[in-house]
């Protein structure tokens, strides 16, 4: 099975996600790439709100690929704030 992992990157008025494949050759390959120009009311929102539009974009353009693999894919992005959003807690 080969590992899956979603890269998020944002500017001020564009979102991109890009959905990557690493092969025996211990490479990442792109699979998929998605943009979006944000509308008027999402150019407001903070960095980390963004960051996260970006992230549920991207979960939700390729819900139907990201479902049927058995393993656990990576979310990448380059805030450092989402960490602790994105990592596995065990709740009571």
């Amino acid at each position: 099975m080969l590992l899956i992992r979603v890269e998020t990157d944002i500017l001020d008025f564009i979102l991109g996600v890009y959905l990557l494949q690493k092969h025996t050759d211990k490479i990442w390959h792109p699979v998929a790439y998605y943009s979006k120009k944000l509308i008027l009311l999402e150019l407001n929102y903070n960095i980390y709100n963004k960051e996260l539009l970006s992230i549920v974009a991207a979960l939700k353009k390729w819900r139907v690929f990201l479902q049927s693999i058995i393993e656990l894919f990576i979310v990448k992005t380059d805030y450092k704030n989402l960490i602790g959003f994105l990592t596995i807690k065990e709740l009571n």
